[in-house]
């Protein structure tokens, strides 16, 4: 068996491959994918010259280039393993479910899974339920648009029961400290499964639904958390979640364990410069994405801190020794200044032996080698193993900061930051006194949101609707009239000068429709389906009339996202059951 004996010579793989596979090779396009068959199998190929084609997504929510494409057709229920080992390089892997009725064909892509390490290696591993009859597409890509030679294995598991199916993955995020924090797997549920939320690899008492509430964050909770599913002795994961704290609110801007994957999160002033955007162009490299844009927060970039977790950091091989001093855990931050001014950075906080280091870059900016180091501490903090720095900065201009421990030191860390300027006008950059407010509408109704904002004239404004921006909507007050589902969604605004720019924080605007029930015979269940509104709890109760003045209650749900919660209930042939949903 292929997963008993596990080949490593690469001379090997390729006579089995040739072999076993009847010529199945990985394809560039996703057009020209050929579909891979067996319950197990290693086909081996290579993505260099590969390239990423418009419109294909972010394979694993990572920088991932040079991407190459395989099919495969469940022949029946089970589990799926795909790992990577036996590559040549830093892979990632990522797993879709095509929508034919949707132009261009990679635009229709769902996620099914994604992962770029499995630790403490570079190899990419999944596993995830699959569906009989169902065709899943395999990207394999190279981090960093790395290249070589691709080992990728698979291993088919049936299960006749039917498994628990992940719908939807949270993404990672960061919050305020004394925020609500809302992790929610959209996920068809069977009555035998079992769930349970971990935080690295420790269990959280009580969390065992698909939903983890943390209510009054703090900074002990920062990490990596994930949902264990298990149903009799089958067990696989939801994607690990990293959440981190940024003070000022900024969602979308977070410390990163590897050097690429901070190019694309970093603290903006207006989105990435044009030559991180525009790094890997032809050679299958993703647009940076405009995390300023789509963060939140009262004022962006002067004062605040942002704090992680690197327990499971690690540290590339061709990483500099920052300060010349031997780490092994490094979390890597991209910081651009609103404003010419001096930085302070500190790691005050931080309950390990931190090193701090800036760095600049020239261009092409292609990896450390491109690095060019400004300042760095060791032990200048409070007490002398805290980092403490300061550098006069440029406005606008990029700077990467990375905080590391000695020797491989780990923890919680904390990454201080401080823009001193001299031009009073600088403290007058837009600032967000009251933003627009969650609420939950009906079918046809009109409302308006608006924001309230002071700083330096003129303020522009722009209004966005789940990150995209909303076509003429530049005015304080954004009037929704008529509203339909299509209208529900995260509503933000951003306001900005000539000196910066910030966003509001998002309000969750929930269309509220009727739910809608399902029978699948071949399961035995009956499914009960309604849209999700963000942060509303929902009670589904029975009885077994309609007009019954006595209703049992089966399951309450809180989701932080917009979407579809089903609920499954065993038939009973003997039995009628009527449901309703309403809140508690």
């Amino acid at each position: 068996m292929l997963t008993v004996v596990r080949l490593s010579i690469l001379v090997v793989l390729l006579c089995w491959t040739e072999v076993g596979l009847l010529g199945a090779v990985f394809s560039d396009s996703f057009s020209g994918r050929e579909t891979i068959v067996g319950s197990e199998g290693i086909l081996v190929g290579s993505n260099v010259g590969a390239t990423v084609e418009p419109s294909e997504p972010r394979h694993g929510g990572k920088r991932a280039g040079r991407s190459v494409w395989v099919s495969w057709v469940a022949p029946s229920s089970g589990l799926l393993t795909l790992s990577t080992e036996g590559s040549s390089f830093d892979t990632v892997v990522a797993v879709y479910v095509a929508d034919s009725k949707v132009t261009p064909p990679l635009a229709g892509l769902h996620p099914e899974g994604g992962n770029d390490d499995r630790e403490p290696d570079e190899v990419a591993e999944l596993v995830f339920s699959v569906q009989a009859g169902t065709q899943y597409e395999i990207a394999v890509a190279g981090y960093a648009s790395a290249s070589g030679t691709i080992a990728l294995e698979w291993e088919f598991t049936p299960i006749a029961a039917l498994l628990p199916l992940i719908l939807r993955h949270p993404s990672d995020r960061a919050i305020r400290i004394g925020d609500t924090l809302i992790l929610t797997v959209d996920i068809r549920e069977t009555e035998q499964m079992e769930l349970q939320w971990m935080k690295g690899s420790t269990s959280i008492s009580g969390a065992d639904s698909p939903n983890l509430i943390i209510k009054q964050f703090k900074s002990t909770d920062v990490g990596q958390y994930r949902l264990r599913i298990k149903q009799g002795d089958v067990i696989f994961f939801s994607s690990p979640v990293e959440v981190e704290i940024n003070s000022e609110g900024l969602v979308g801007t977070l410390a990163r364990n590897k050097f690429e994957d901070a190019w694309g999160s970093g603290l903006y002033l207006s989105g990435p410069p044009p030559e991180l955007a525009d790094l890997g162009a032809g050679t299958g490299g993703h647009s940076g994405i405009a995390l300023a844009d789509i963060g939140t927060g009262v004022t962006r970039g002067y004062n605040g801190s942002q704090i992680f977790n690197t327990t499971s950091a690690t540290r590339d091989p061709s990483e500099p020794a920052h300060c010349g001093i031997t780490g092994g855990a490094s979390y890597w931050f991209s910081y651009q200044p609103p404003v010419a001014g001096n930085v302070s950075l500190d790691t005050e906080g931080s309950d390990f032996d931190t090193v701090l280091a800036v760095y600049q870059y020239n261009l092409p900016l292609t990896g450390f080698d491109d690095l060019i180091p400004v300042i760095c501490d060791d032990n200048s903090g409070s007490d002398g193993l805290t980092s403490k720095l300061q550098f006069d900065a440029e406005g606008g201009r990029l700077y990467f900061v990375v905080v590391d421990g000695v020797n491989g030191a780990r923890g919680i860390a904390h990454l201080n930051y401080q823009l001193a300027t001299g031009d009073t006008n600088a403290a007058s950059p837009p600032m967000i006194s009251q933003g627009p407010e969650s609420q939950d509408l009906a079918v046809g109704v009109t409302t308006a949101l608006a924001v309230h904002a002071d700083g330096a004239d003129p303020l522009r404004y722009q209004w966005f609707l789940n990150n995209e921006p909303i076509a003429g909507q530049t005015n304080a007050t954004l009037t929704l009239s008529n509203v339909q589902s299509g209208d529900a969604g995260g509503y933000r605004v951003q306001v900005s000068n000539d000196l910066a720019s910030v966003s509001s924080d998002v309000a969750q605007v929930g269309v509220v429709t009727a739910p809608f029930f399902t029978l699948d015979p071949d399961a035995t269940k009956m499914v009960v389906t309604f849209p999700a509104v963000r942060g509303l709890e929902s009670r589904l109760e029975w009885a077994p009339t309609a007009f019954s003045d006595v209703w049992t209650f089966y399951q309450n749900v809180l989701t932080d996202a917009g979407g579809m919660i089903w609920f499954t209930n065993l038939l009973d042939r003997a039995d009628a059951r009527f449901f309703r949903i309403r809140k508690p």
